[in-house]
């Protein structure tokens, strides 16, 4: 089953009312498609690739999440697109989106650079509105805690640099906080 396929089919499930995006539906897919989870995976990717797919994107970001978090290996690229994705999506359904997303990508070495990667290029590199810096914060405490990944010199840099910048003595300490008592993060 392609790209096409699974859309039409999500499509249809979305018309019929009989769609509540979670892991049954997920399955559902896999059933349905007669794919395993790797190759849904790269079906998943492509429609969340498609503009004229946004129709679709929820569910197969959701899909690939499912599959993160099952431990189905995802590349890089895909932990790129997944990030790209929640950022349309999060604009719509809320920031919580973007912690479902980073904690998943935090469980394997490839997604977990892809990651960080992001952390260190879009969330500390711009910066406009306040809850970036906490969500950099949280995705990199997630890797460090997962211990799956080592977080580069310079991305520690640019968080301590932070942590320095940072006025509020209580912000400070919570900042702080995220690292405290956790190897990875040797300057702090």
């Amino acid at each position: 089953m392609d790209a096409h396929s699974v859309r039409k089919y999500i499509q249809l499930k979305q018309r019929t009312g009989d769609m509540l995006v979670d892991r049954v539906l997920i399955e559902d897919i896999v059933q349905v498609s007669g794919l395993d989870k790797i190759a849904l995976a790269a079906v998943f990717e492509e429609l969340l690739k498609t503009p004229k797919a946004f129709d679709v994107h929820f569910v197969a970001l959701v899909g690939m999440r499912i599959f993160a978090e099952q431990q189905i290996p995802l590349t890089v690229e895909q932990g790129k697109v997944m990030l790209a994705s929640t950022d349309r999506i999060a604009l719509q359904a809320g920031i919580d989106e973007w912690y479902k997303t980073m904690k998943v990508l935090s469980y394997a070495p490839e997604t977990a650079q892809a990651l960080l990667a992001f952390t260190e290029e879009q969330l500390l590199g711009g910066q406009d509105i306040p809850e970036w810096l906490w969500l950099s914060f949280w995705a990199v405490s997630m890797v460090v805690q997962s211990g799956i990944a080592p977080v580069p010199q310079t991305l520690q840099a640019k968080l301590l640099q932070e942590i320095d910048l940072e006025s509020d003595a209580a912000t400070k300490l919570l900042m702080l906080s995220f690292f405290d008592g956790v190897s990875g993060m040797e300057n702090v």
